[in-house]
């Protein structure tokens, strides 16, 4: 809608290269989009609004439910003390966990050229992209 818009006045959107696709530029001045703009945009987003909201409560309605009105707010639960829920009958008590036995394990010495296995890796696929 935004584009639109803008075109309508004649301005060209553009992005730039790697910019999202959400993302609109436009060379404009602060005027046009303070006096113009900005106004004409909330306007025709807000009669937007309404009218899909309308749309959608119809729809809803008239297909899922004829009561599209907000659930009922109740009060908050009642809460019980704590501990009067047994655990279920299946249930085992969790056992501490248990500390990794210790190793004495060797360095492993890096590879000759000086790269690690990730870099690697990387290098190989960052060329098959470029293919």
């Amino acid at each position: 809608m935004f584009v639109a818009l803008l075109r309508r006045y004649g301005v060209k959107p553009y992005r730039y290269t790697r910019q999202r696709h959400t993302t609109v530029m436009a060379r404009v001045s602060k005027r046009f989009v303070d006096e113009t703009l900005w106004p004409e945009f909330r306007e025709i987003s807000d009669t937007l609004m309404s009218y899909l909201s309308e749309v959608t409560d119809r729809v809803v309605s008239g297909v899922i439910h004829q009561d599209s009105s907000e659930a009922e707010v109740v009060g908050d639960p009642l809460q019980l003390p704590a501990g009067t829920i047994p655990p279920p009958a299946d249930h085992e008590p969790e056992k501490p966990a248990e500390s990794p036995p210790q190793t004495n394990r060797e360095a492993v010495p890096a590879p000759a050229n000086g790269q690690s296995s990730k870099k690697r890796k990387r290098r190989k696929r960052s060329k098959k992209r470029k293919r």
